[in-house]
């Protein structure tokens, strides 16, 4: 178990809010334990968690915490993130997919960076016969390995905005299929 980011502040149905003092990416995987089960969850959003007074961010020579130190002004509640999240699941074995377990986290849950063995569930193969490689998880080592069967004899398509890599994804899919462990 690492250490924990923060601790779960809101939830609603969409989602739970976290307080830290990490400024994460959105997409970042994070994840809480409940019942013995590592439940993972990406990261949507962060915003401050309280705005500094705009008089403190008036001069860019000076830094706005040695302001607030010189006026006795407690500076930490400026350094904290509010972090939005929303939940994927808990990987189920047997089903071989992530389940979600339709209840969001309590306030004050401990809130961690998702580690590599989670992470790792996020592909059903391992990256031998019959796997293409497509790249890593967010910000990690961890690879991610699609299967070919599913690609082949499924719909499969590729949307995201102009430049942002589609033709390229599609090229390394192609040649991953035709690799020779995965014709035969």
């Amino acid at each position: 178990m690492s250490e924990a980011l923060g601790r779960v502040y809101t939830f609603d149905g969409d989602g739970f809010t976290f307080i830290s003092k990490e400024v994460l990416a959105g997409g970042t995987f994070v994840c809480y334990t409940e019942d013995e089960k590592r439940i993972l969850c990406r990261v949507q959003e962060c915003t401050p968690y309280a705005q500094m007074p705009p008089e403190l961010l008036s001069d860019a020579a000076v830094s706005p915490y040695e302001v607030c130190e010189l006026l006795g002004i407690e500076h930490d509640d400026y350094s904290l993130v509010l972090v939005r999240a929303r939940v994927v699941g808990t990987f189920e074995p047997e089903l071989g997919e992530f389940v979600n377990p339709m209840r969001m986290p309590r306030q004050g849950t401990p809130i961690e960076m998702a580690d590599a063995s989670t992470l790792r569930q996020v592909s059903k193969v391992d990256g031998g016969e019959g796997s293409a490689f497509v790249g890593y998880v967010l910000g990690t080592d961890v690879p991610v390995y699609l299967s070919v069967q599913d690609i082949a004899s499924q719909h499969l398509a590729v949307l995201a905005s102009t430049g942002s890599g589609k033709s390229y994804t599609v090229g390394v899919l192609i040649e991953e299929m035709m690799m020779q462990k995965n014709c035969g």
